[in-house]
């Protein structure tokens, strides 16, 4: 009997030194417990391998790179200027820059492609706000430490919002061919299969990168470029996208190179916009930008001024909403042309007849981030924002508007400050600016805009006279 018990725990004393050697392995180099795992599984090809696709041909994917590690493959990118390339966060956690390199114009790991040429990564930089349980916002930025050469093999790559209403994109890279893979697992040649979009991809713009949980390897995401086409999201951007000169009074305030609200050209030096956007801000960190469609790349006379003066209204009420205005000074005059041009304002016209014109760069869902474009919807009027509370919205100073079930949506977050306009006699006019409402869909509460009219004694004040119409 002794003997059975002293049998039990060593057989039990072995059982768990395995279990900890295992948890070790696990826990140092998972490839080298998966690669010894795998060895004796059957050969099983996933469905969504990338192994499924095409080899490329040199110069079809000029954008794409190759980052390595200790001269070895880890991860894909994607080449964004000619001294950065754009690839995933959780590539790089625990790197130096000293042993990462892009290799560019590479199809091949094995051997030497035309153009291929290796270029040292100088420094990393990881987003802000990458979350590395989750890998949110898994995105960082190698610089390199001499320029890439551009040619018929290499060249960088736009990026642009993803378009929903087309599900289809294209995925390459080196991944592995097997949903329990290794790095030895890779594959030599750099391969492409068309995608489904099986997620909502948030970032995504002509390239963006996700995360396969069952593969070991990050692949680039390429998202064709479709312009003009509206969405069915049930937001601002179920209209239509800006066309240059659609809405020349329009701007983008920013901070730190992030689109905060709109706002409205009120004369040469002043802008009008939302008291409740920039009422916590220093001149100096904010500005003002022209003539501008697009956040992410640089339009015809599109222009950066800085903030000389913020004036928010006095009586203004962060709790309520109450006189939610600002005026910006310019720090620089703004120069008119058919792109850039002041527009008047005047007291809103709002039988359940009438309607307006509303454009922002707003979020494309609730609690999302600026879209990409300019896009503008129709919003009518008649509308009845009492079941805001007597609180919260004073009809003397505030407007309420859209809601309807017509409506094909309402302004949404990063769309405060734009301006409500409709026109008369060909002439369009800001008749109010946007303020709040409660949730973006087809379906929400109408949208409260802060009034224009009332405050003409203080824009003549503070700002002076508009220009007269042409």
């Amino acid at each position: 009997m002794k003997v059975i018990v002293k049998a039990i725990i060593f057989i039990g004393c072995l059982l768990v030194s395995a279990l900890v050697v295992i948890y070790l392995i696990i826990s140092t180099n998972p490839c080298v417990f998966f690669r010894f795992v795998y060895t004796f599984l059957p050969d099983v090809n996933a469905l969504t391998a990338i192994s499924q696709g095409d080899d490329a041909v040199a110069g079809e994917f000029p954008y794409v790179v190759s980052v390595t590690y200790n001269d070895e493959h880890i991860c894909g990118g994607f080449i964004y200027s000619n001294y950065f390339v754009l690839t995933a966060a959780s590539c790089l956690m625990g790197k130096s820059p000293w042993n990462t390199a892009v290799v560019i114009a590479q199809l091949s790991l094995i051997q030497p492609d035309v153009d291929e040429l290796r270029v040292q990564a100088l420094s990393f930089y990881i987003y802000p706000e990458y979350e590395e349980v989750y890998h949110t916002n898994d995105l960082a930025l190698i610089k390199l430490n001499q320029p890439i050469p551009y040619g018929p093999y290499v060249n960088f790559i736009y990026y642009e919002e993803v378009n929903d209403t087309d599900t289809s994109a294209t995925v390459m890279g080196w991944g592995a061919t097997q949903s329990i893979a290794h790095p030895i697992d890779r594959q030599d040649e750099v391969r492409y299969v068309p995608h489904r979009f099986r997620h909502r991809f948030h970032s995504d713009r002509y390239v963006g990168f996700y995360r396969e949980h069952k593969h070991v390897s990050r692949h680039c995401l390429i998202k064709s470029r479709k312009t003009g086409v509206p969405d069915n999201n049930e937001r601002v951007t179920n209209g239509l996208q800006a066309a240059t000169g659609d809405f020349p009074y329009v701007v983008s305030v920013s901070v730190g190179g992030a689109h905060i609200c709109g706002g409205f050209i009120y004369n040469q030096l002043w802008i009008v916009t939302s008291a409740a956007c920039v009422y916590n801000y220093l001149p100096s960190e904010l500005r003002v930008t022209v003539a501008q469609l697009s956040l992410i790349s640089d339009d015809p006379e599109e222009t950066v001024h800085a903030v000389y003066r913020v004036v928010v209204f006095d009586g203004y009420d962060y709790t309520s909403g109450l006189h939610d205005i600002a005026l910006l000074q310019t720090a620089t005059q703004i120069e008119f042309s058919s792109n850039i041009n002041f527009i008047p304002y005047d007291e809103a016209r709002e039988s359940p007849t009438d309607k307006g014109i509303f454009a922002g760069w707003g979020a494309t869902y609730e609690g999302g981030l600026a879209t990409s474009r300019l896009r503008s919807i129709e919003v009518t009027f008649g509308s009845d924002c009492q079941a805001y509370g007597e609180d919260q919205y004073y009809p003397n100073y505030m407007l309420c508007a859209g809601g309807a079930a017509v409506d094909p949506g309402n302004p949404c977050d990063y769309d405060e400050g734009s301006p409500l306009v409709q026109e008369s006699n060909g002439v369009r006019f800001a008749v109010g600016i946007m303020s709040k409402n409660k949730g973006c869909g087809a379906t929400a509460e109408p949208t409260i805009y802060t009034r224009t009219m009332p405050y003409y004694p203080w824009f003549a004040k503070v700002a002076g006279d508009q220009p007269t119409p042409a």
